[in-house]
């Protein structure tokens, strides 16, 4: 879908059968959606995440846009 400014493809992922694999990790808690590049679209997933305290959600973080964001200022 696009390429981040370091090169790296940021794209949706499926498998063989249908599934969204980008869904499945952000449903989990595995992946953040990050939404400069989503525009939001999983929003919803990781929402629910959230309120289920699913995977890096058990704890307190800064998602790692901001701690990079922070960092150069």
């Amino acid at each position: 879908m696009d390429r981040d400014r370091y090169g790296r493809v940021v794209a949706d992922c499926w498998r063989a059968d249908g599934s969204n694999v980008n869904v499945w990790l952000l449903r989990r808690g595995h992946a953040l959606d990050w939404p400069r590049y989503s525009r939001g679209k999983y929003a919803t997933e990781q929402a629910a995440a959230r309120r289920e305290k699913a995977g890096v959600w058990q704890g307190d973080f800064i998602e790692p846009w901001e701690a990079r964001k922070a960092r150069s200022q």
